[in-house]
């Protein structure tokens, strides 16, 4: 399958499910930068995903100036859609088993 079809499926899914539409929203921005990525390192079927393409992904965003909470909530995104996957058996493997979030520094600031 395309990954931009499953993308789209993804959404209607999580449309149907009753998602607010800033989840919604926050599907759509992920199938649009994560596709773009995917699509300039010539990836472009869901059975050409390897866990290293979502590390590189996420190596790519943290070069880039993601902040934790931001690299996270990608990853969380990015977890939903790979279990999704895995459940409609458009793919047979998890791809997020080992990448981990990044710790976060909630540490109040004491002026």
């Amino acid at each position: 399958m395309l990954i931009e079809m499953s993308f789209k499926e993804l959404i209607t899914e999580k449309r149907f499910q009753g998602l607010t539409e800033n989840s919604v929203r926050s599907y759509e921005n992920l199938a649009g930068h994560f596709g773009k990525w995917l699509q300039s390192n010539e990836v472009y079927h869901t059975q050409d995903l390897t866990s290293q393409t979502v590390k590189s992904y996420l190596m790519y965003c943290k070069d880039n100036g993601n902040k934790p909470k931001t690299f996270n909530s990608k990853l969380k995104l990015i977890r939903a859609w790979v279990r999704w996957m895995l459940d409609e058996e458009i793919i047979d493997k998890g791809l997020c088993k080992n990448i981990k979030l990044v710790r976060e520094d909630d540490s109040p600031k004491i002026v």
